[in-house]
């Protein structure tokens, strides 16, 4: 059983062949991941200086950003990113959102996943709830 899969696979690999999301680069037939392993590692993440409240990098320290500290109208608790949104990563998120690229959900929920355990936030989190999409833009889509 396992022989078929892997004939079908490579079958499938000569028509549709598995190329990296972000630089276009072959990806071997049974690679998991949908990006290559540089452009990976060339995601930025959200790992250094960052808001205590909304995560948008702080490039002179202090806990908090100028919107944080000075608006009054943010209506959450605490924010978190896993990236940092710019280059790549912003290109992937507007892949996976507008042109219906669902095979991204994976490459770019794992390091959310990971966000998620090392806050703990697994063990705090009663539910996860998506935010509903505007009639207009649903629409539109």
């Amino acid at each position: 059983m396992n022989n078929i899969k892997r004939i079908i696979n490579f079958c499938v690999s000569i028509f549709f062949p598995k190329i990296c999301s972000c630089c276009g680069k072959n990806l071997p037939i049974n690679y998991e991941s949908n990006i290559c392993a540089d452009c990976k590692e060339k995601l930025p993440l959200n790992n250094g200086l960052i808001c205590v409240k909304c995560s948008l990098p702080l490039l002179d320290g202090g806990m908090h950003c100028k919107d944080c500290k000075t608006n009054k109208q943010i209506f959450f608790d605490k924010l978190l990113s896993a990236y940092i949104y710019k280059d790549d990563i912003a290109t992937l998120i507007k892949k996976f959102k507008y042109n219906k690229k669902t095979f991204l959900a994976k490459d770019l929920s794992d390091e959310i996943i990971n966000l998620i355990y090392k806050n703990n936030l697994n063990e705090i989190t009663d539910f996860v709830v998506p935010l509903p999409l505007h009639f207009f833009k649903k629409f539109k889509r």
